[in-house]
């Protein structure tokens, strides 16, 4: 499979379709055992979250794995450990606990599709272009600044109509590269931790298209490009067993890392796709279904993909419909004035 990332700047990733998405790292709200007052100010908060939103949007919840001396670390920051040796030792058997337990924390990834504007027609054209230059091994051509810097303030927009408590900040190459990677490797406990990225302020931030520095354009031939099996048909003793196989009696995908420089294993994968939901609607507080994910005792990443309309597109196919249904009750009306006549005759 090839990578869909052609190219990367920033937060900004240019897909082979030619859409340009921005990526984001969001904060998760407390909310586990607490009062059903606070449950409802963070739905509220999900719910403008959802709204802020344009086009068909991407939310990703990933299980990643936590260093534990990264925990360790955070505990003795900015203090001094020769004055407080009761809590050195409590820190040293801290990280021993916590090399046993393997530490882990969900993370809460963003994508959000930009609006192409002028370049509607042209990125598609782009990307057609950059496949055939792959195809013929010739170098992928660069993106100019202005464009780059159009679609960074076209980001910076997301982020700020996204609510403060998430605290929304900009994904880097890095963390990019780290979620291709786990895509690839799950179930094989491979993951490290996720990178540490810039601070999600644009006057802090140098990739921010508002000021400071344009971030630097590379291609994404970096990102690593698997062999997806379905069915796990190359694990099949003899071309005839993969011929005569029923794919439903192996419902998973196989994932296996050709071009990696050190073998690591096939990843086998089970998809789960939930297809309704309650017709009268779902009790809140009480049937976060999703939330109840991390107590399964087994690792499970979640996607969302979110097609958000304005309330001008749904009140115009309202009255799209209001207009169909009163032609085909005036249809109905004069058949059945139709049918009444030939009974009175």
């Amino acid at each position: 499979m090839r990578s869909p990332t052609r190219s990367i700047a920033g937060n900004l990733r240019w897909t082979r379709t030619g859409t340009v998405w921005a990526d984001f790292l969001l904060r998760p709200l407390p909310y586990g055992f607490r009062p059903d007052k606070d449950k409802d100010t963070v739905r509220g908060y999900h719910q403008a979250l959802l709204r802020a939103l344009p086009g068909e949007s991407l939310l990703l919840g990933i299980c990643a794995g936590l260093d534990p001396a990264a925990v360790v670390d955070r505990m003795i920051t900015g203090l001094d450990l020769d004055d407080c040796p009761d809590w050195a030792s409590e820190c040293q058997a801290t990280l021993q606990t916590l090399d046993e337990v393997g530490p882990g924390r969900r993370v809460f990834w963003l994508s959000v599709p930009l609006a192409a504007g002028v370049a509607r027609f042209r990125e598609p054209l782009r990307a057609a272009a950059a496949d055939l230059r792959d195809a013929l091994a010739l170098p992928r051509a660069g993106i100019p600044a202005a464009e780059i810097g159009g679609y960074l303030r076209q980001a910076d927009k997301v982020a700020a109509g996204i609510p403060a408590p998430f605290r929304p900040q900009p994904a880097t190459a890095a963390q990019m590269m780290w979620l291709h990677l786990h895509a690839q490797q799950r179930g094989l406990f491979l993951d490290l931790d996720l990178p540490e990225g810039p601070d999600a302020n644009p006057d802090a931030n140098p990739d921010s298209g508002l000021g400071g520095a344009l971030p630097t354009w590379r291609t994404g031939g970096g990102l690593p490009e698997p062999l997806l099996d379905e069915g796990g048909q190359s694990d099949r003793p003899s071309t005839r067993g993969r011929l005569t196989a029923n794919p439903l009696d192996h419902r998973y995908l196989k994932v296996d890392q050709a071009t990696a420089v050190t073998p690591v294993g096939a990843s086998y994968q089970a998809m789960l796709v939930l297809t309704d939901v309650p017709t009268d609607g779902m009790l809140f507080p009480g049937s976060e279904f999703i939330g109840r994910i991390d107590e399964c005792g087994v690792e499970v990443d979640w996607a969302m993909r979110l097609h958000v309309r304005s309330s001008e597109e749904v009140a115009k196919a309202n009255r799209k419909a209001l207009v169909n249904l009163n032609e085909q009750y005036g249809q109905r009306e004069g058949e059945l004035s139709h049918a009444m006549n030939a009974l009175d005759r």
